[in-house]
């Protein structure tokens, strides 16, 4: 089962997925990415658990220098993104109505 809040004035703590863009600083690069919560719903905000994995891939546990990787679901691409920044060849996936919104985020960097 999921909690996903369709009314942004429901819980404030839950104002950020309703923001127009998501800024991280993440394997030495600085990240703004867009977010569209009304157009797309849960493809188009970055969830908390993707900045976490993100963190951990920056600590260097796993070695992604010249590994192939693949994001399914990507939404944003922010964990395909940051993959790609530290060395891994990545092939970043979603639904496709979200593609072309995942597309421009992944082009911006």
């Amino acid at each position: 089962m999921a909690l996903v809040p369709y009314d942004e004035n429901l819980l404030p703590a839950l104002s950020k997925l309703h923001q127009t863009s998501a800024e991280f600083n993440l394997a030495n690069h600085r990240i703004r990415l867009s977010q569209d919560w009304n157009r797309l719903g849960v493809a188009a905000v970055v969830w908390d658990a993707a900045v976490v994995l993100c963190m951990f891939l920056e600590m260097g546990t796993v070695d992604l220098k010249g590994k192939r990787v693949i994001e399914l679901g990507a939404g944003t691409g922010l964990v395909g993104i940051v993959a790609a920044l530290l060395g891994a060849s990545v092939r970043i996936t979603d639904r496709e109505a979200a593609l072309e919104f995942l597309t421009a985020n992944a082009a911006l960097i």
